[in-house]
């Protein structure tokens, strides 16, 4: 698995194989350095939500992967990023309301983040389109 699409699994909540063990959803992304360059791996949360794992990304598998119910990643992950998009601007709006300007610049670099990647998304959405 690549990074991007750990990113869209981890932001889409969708749940992964490591080991043959189902987990809940992928909690954070990491990049540690090793002797042989910098390696990706995730922080992958169980089930019952009662511990964490960390597995390198190439030894993790999406539900695509393991020959169960197919899942439209680029929807989920288009999905996820509105619903992040909607809440952070909520977030901000709630906070300059009650002049809580230091949470709302917070909030506006968080929706600035998003933007980018959801910009991203709808350009390939445009893209399938026309296909």
């Amino acid at each position: 698995m690549n990074p991007t699409t750990a990113k869209k699994l981890m932001i889409a909540e969708s749940s992964i194989f490591y080991n043959g063990v189902e987990y809940e959803k992928i909690q954070s992304l990491i990049f540690k350095k090793t002797e042989n360059g910098i390696k990706a791996c995730a922080e992958l949360i169980d089930k019952s939500k009662n511990s964490l794992t960390v597995a390198f990304l190439k030894d993790i598998k999406s539900e695509e992967n393991e020959d169960k119910e197919k899942i439209a990643i680029d929807d989920l992950y288009f999905d996820g990023l509105q619903s992040e998009f909607k809440r952070n601007a909520l977030l901000c709006i709630n906070s300059l309301g009650i002049s809580n300007y230091k949470l709302a610049l917070t909030e506006i670099r968080a929706i600035i983040s998003v933007i980018t990647d959801l910009e991203y998304a709808l350009e390939q959405k445009v893209e399938n389109k026309k296909e």
